[in-house]
């Protein structure tokens, strides 16, 4: 059967506040122990095939189970799961029959435990109306190689009803415990410090669109799927400042705020426009970071590391505030629900309607034809373009991108396949030697500031030099890079048709 839940996460030191809050809104609910081994093969063909199998023991209980991932959903799982208790620690090959597993032709024996988790769950039953939610309160830990991750977060698991009513309980809770969208499974956890340990910054995964989706329900996978490249980052940003993680929360908003552009005509309620002045605000605050970390790759002078590390360490310290506030925290919330029962879904606007009722497919190659023709219009003479409008023509170039990535799973065969590659391969270039001249304009500027802040005079001297000798934006070699890039683009064919 599939269960459709939405996953919070909060600070596991905020726990007892959160519990405090559960037992005055549903009553006391005595905690039991669940302890969970999960168990793939050496090669991790559960894992590529988007699959996981765990042996949960309940008391005398043990439970084996099989969940298949839907895409890598933020905060709303809709997953296929197979359940069935067996008797004992081990994998039981009369449970995997019938399920995806059987059809992969894994035999249990091939089976090896890779970690475990330890939970104390308090459980609640809530009914409402038509609606059934089993609400999971988890404290615990995962194990796996000698690395014990902490972790605490609540589940609301939806048995009957609407997805809406889940995201109703979000606002009896209130800002308790400083909750976030929750984007990973405790299998996701495991994996993560089996495969790379703590901490590494995750790049955007593939959107599993169906082809029979319709304008609608891809714009809400596609959501998802960004809103969850954006929190698998957030905390790597949080506990280690780290600069790659910055630069993938940057492009998980950047591609969150292109969707909203890109399927803006199916969009009609005034929450649209809140989100993207919001995303705007969040943008700019990790915006400043980044610019910082690319300015200091591009620095080798040893006077200077002492200036730039204080104003990355003050632009960490404010990034770090901005992402802990209600305001972050609760827009990420918002969007997800708004993704899932936002008034969009139900307009009666006809031609907002026909949009989003629309086959993806026949969407998905309209926009892409008017987002190429658009683009390649723009950009037929980088030469005579200020920095402003080059800026534009860079954005455009990542929009066009977006799209093309949001909607590759459509075009699946071998030439599609193949003219996808060389797409993106073009716009690819072009981003980078676009984006080449506006790190120009973005380092002077940074240089600048910095040398008239500066009260050693021969510092600000020397940084003022710096910024007229390595970052003139006025960059010939780099527009003939761009220009030839885009003269290779324009040769290439679509893969959307």
């Amino acid at each position: 059967m599939a269960e459709v839940e939405l996953k919070l996460e909060l600070d596991p030191a905020q726990a007892e506040t959160l519990g405090g809050r559960l037992a005055e809104l549903l009553g006391p609910s005595a905690a039991k122990p669940l302890v969970s081994t999960y168990y793939d093969t050496s090669d991790r063909r559960l894992r590529a095939a988007g699959l996981s199998l765990r042996i949960r023991r309940s008391g005398n209980r043990y439970l084996q189970t099989i969940k298949a991932d839907a895409g890598g959903n933020a905060g709303l799982f809709d997953r296929a799961e197979w359940e069935v208790e067996i008797g004992g620690t081990e994998p039981d090959p009369r449970a995997i029959a019938d399920t995806p597993l059987d059809h992969l032709a894994v035999p249990a024996w091939s089976l090896m435990p890779l970690f475990s988790s330890e939970v104390e769950r308090a459980l609640w039953q809530i009914e409402e109306g038509d609606a059934r939610i089993e609400l999971a309160f988890d404290r615990g830990c995962v194990l796996a190689l000698g690395v014990v991750e902490p972790f605490c977060e609540l589940e609301l698991e939806l048995k009957e009803g609407e997805p809406a009513t889940l995201f109703a309980w979000l606002d009896r809770l209130g800002d308790v415990g400083g909750m976030r969208l929750g984007v990973r499974s405790k299998a996701d956890r495991g994996y993560a410090l089996v495969e790379q340990g703590a901490g590494a910054a995750s790049k955007a995964g593939p959107v599993l669109l169906g082809i029979t989706d319709t304008a609608g329900e891809a714009f809400a996978t596609i959501v998802r799927a960004c809103l969850r490249h954006f929190r698998l980052n957030e905390p790597l940003i949080l506990a280690a400042a780290d600069a790659e993680a910055v630069h993938q929360a940057r492009v998980a908003l950047r591609r969150l705020r292109s969707a909203l552009s890109l399927f803006r005509p199916l969009l009609s309620d005034p929450e649209s426009e809140k989100m993207r002045a919001e995303l705007k605000w969040l943008a700019a605050l990790l915006g400043e970071a980044r610019n910082l970390d690319v300015l200091i790759g591009h620095i080798d002078i040893v006077e200077l590391k002492p200036r730039l590390d204080a104003a990355r360490a003050d632009v960490y310290d404010r990034v770090c505030v901005g992402l802990n506030s209600p305001r972050s925290r609760g827009l990420i919330l918002d969007i997800a629900r708004w993704a899932e029962a936002g008034d969009w879904r139900g307009t009666t606007d006809f031609d907002k309607a026909g949009l989003r009722n629309l086959p993806v497919i026949r969407f998905a190659g309209q926009l892409l034809d008017r987002r190429r023709r658009k683009f390649r219009k723009a950009g037929r003479d980088i030469a005579g373009l200020d920095p402003a409008e080059r800026h534009d023509l860079r954005i455009a170039a990542k929009k066009l991108r977006y799209a093309a990535e949001f909607f590759a799973g459509l075009y699946e065969d071998k030439r599609a396949k193949k003219r996808r590659r060389r797409f993106l391969a073009a716009l690819d270039r072009i981003q980078t030697s676009l984006g080449e001249l506006n790190d120009a304009e973005t380092g002077r500027d940074i240089i600048a500031d910095l040398a008239r802040q500066d009260p050693d005079p021969l510092i600000a001297q020397r940084l003022e030099a710096l910024a007229a000798e390595r970052f003139d934006p006025d960059a010939g070699k780099g527009i003939s890079a761009a220009e030839a890039a885009f003269d290779d683009f324009a040769r290439v064919k679509r893969f959307w048709c």
